[in-house]
């Protein structure tokens, strides 16, 4: 925790590696159970996101990580509503990177009560 903390504290740390480290910051607090803080540290992760389309494929992927990330500490506070619209968002990206799975596991936690298609959510969760 303090290596993370030291890390955050760097002036230079490019925004997409901010992003990540304040990710994990909130996946932490969350397993803690410190909810709040993990929700803070999360928007602090997204707000820390290039705003650019940087169309490097790992700034999509910590893109799509960090929105994940923040969808799940949504679901945990129960933010349902909040949580579905972070986590299309992270669709878009991993989509782009091609990483599914993470988001299976969100679509079936959500209780949408559907199977995510092949192809990405069903039509009446867009």
């Amino acid at each position: 925790m303090a290596l993370l903390s030291e890390r955050l504290a760097s002036p230079t740390l490019p925004g997409t590696e901010q992003a990540v480290l304040r990710s994990r910051l909130g996946r932490y607090l969350g397993a803690a159970g410190q909810l709040a803080e993990a929700e803070e540290a999360y928007r602090r992760a997204v707000a820390a996101l290039p705003a650019g389309d940087d169309p490097a494929d790992t700034a999509v992927a910590a893109r799509a990580e960090v929105l994940a990330g923040y969808a799940a500490a949504l679901l945990d506070r129960p933010d349902y509503a909040g949580a579905r619209a972070v986590a299309e968002d992270a669709l878009v990206a991993a989509r782009r990177v091609g990483s599914r799975g993470r988001w299976r596991r969100y679509w079936r936690r959500s209780g949408s009560g559907r199977a995510l298609p092949a192809t990405g959510p069903p039509d009446s969760t867009r």
